[in-house]
């Protein structure tokens, strides 16, 4: 890997995850590809064929979006700074909201917007300008010329004292900045995680920046070839993946865990549930191990919308995507054409 320059070429970025990157440096200083608390060799098994492309002259780009909205005014990316003492930074206290934009158009914005206010309000950050934050994700779009991308929404109680006290008078942090949509994997797969999403914490069921219990359980899934971390809660109950809802195809009946099994009440999620006849039912994490128990899965989340999971662990699915799983997809597919709101 020596000579390896990660650069800007013709204009635009080469985008490449962090784990790609860790695997370059992992070559470099000793050729194990290894990180610490991860298996050696890990990110090789995972990335060689990134690598390789390289090497072959297959690198992917993507185009960058140059203007990010902060406060209220659009700067250049690079113009657009956040104080070193923001909570968000110092503690990760902020909420935050993920948005498709396809065709230039915010996939029911004014969900993830009431969402985003209800996790500020129960985290305890004061009341948000929505109307203010719609404002600026159409502007946003427009002055990027964005047709197809992934808008982040960010906003935190603003500067304040280094340490978990919020100041008493908040002046809120508000970011909107847009990114290449990625293809995801061509399959998707998902592993249980040894950690319990704690159905009774003080952050359940909120969007929030505090994400490192999550970025954790991801990584240890792409350690052990899953593309996806799924999470019981203290109950043993199924509750939701890293960064995804999880649907369940259990004879004939499509099944997702509730709302108070700890998980996020995801957009997608939401809206299949208004829209199909899916069940918010309790299921035990064991049911996984059952080949016979299962017939289909397939996670949500409100970038890629439905992935049919070819396996779970070793169970590995006959019918990818199965028929329930198909449905969904369509039932997501009408929605996008029609800009449910």
């Amino acid at each position: 890997m020596k000579g390896v320059r990660w650069v800007r070429e013709d204009r635009e970025n080469i985008a490449y995850d962090w784990v790609l990157k860790a695997t370059a440096r992992g070559f470099q200083a000793g050729r194990s590809g290894s990180l610490p608390g991860l298996p050696v060799g890990w990110a090789r098994e995972v990335c060689r064929p990134v690598l390789d492309g390289w090497y072959e002259g297959r690198v992917v780009k993507y185009p960058t979006f140059p203007l990010v909205w902060l406060n209220g005014e659009m700067l250049p990316a690079e113009d657009a700074l956040v104080s070193v003492t923001d909570h968000g930074f110092v503690v990760g206290d902020g909420v935050f909201e993920t948005v498709l934009i396809t065709n230039g158009y915010p996939f029911v914005l004014r969900r993830h917007l009431s969402r985003l206010l209800s996790s500020a309000l129960q985290l305890g950050i004061g009341r948000l300008d929505v109307t203010s934050l719609a404002s600026g994700v159409r502007e946003l779009i427009a002055a990027n010329e964005c047709e197809e991308g992934a808008l982040r929404i960010i906003v935190t109680p603003g500067p304040g004292p280094v340490g978990s006290q919020r100041r008493t008078d908040p002046h809120h942090t508000a970011v909107l900045v847009l990114s290449p949509l990625r293809p995801p994997a061509h399959q998707a797969s998902a592993v249980v995680c040894p950690w319990a999403r704690n159905e009774n914490g003080v952050l359940t069921g909120l969007k929030t920046t505090s994400y490192a219990e999550n970025a954790c359980a991801l990584a240890w899934a792409i350690a052990h070839g899953a593309s996806e971390a799924l999470f019981a809660n203290t109950k043993g109950m199924l509750c939701e993946g890293s960064g995804t809802n999880i649907f369940l195809g259990i004879d004939g009946e499509l099944i997702t865990p509730p709302v108070m099994s700890g998980c996020l009440p995801g957009i997608t999620r939401s809206l299949l549930l208004e829209h199909l006849d899916a069940i918010e039912r309790d299921v035990p994490v064991t049911i996984l191990e059952d080949p016979d128990a299962v017939q289909e899965a397939f996670l949500t989340s409100s970038l890629h919308l439905i992935r049919p999971l070819e396996r779970i662990g070793d169970h590995v699915f006959l019918r990818n995507p199965g028929p329930l799983s198909t449905r969904a997809s369509e039932c997501m597919e009408k929605l996008l054409s029609t800009r449910v709101e």
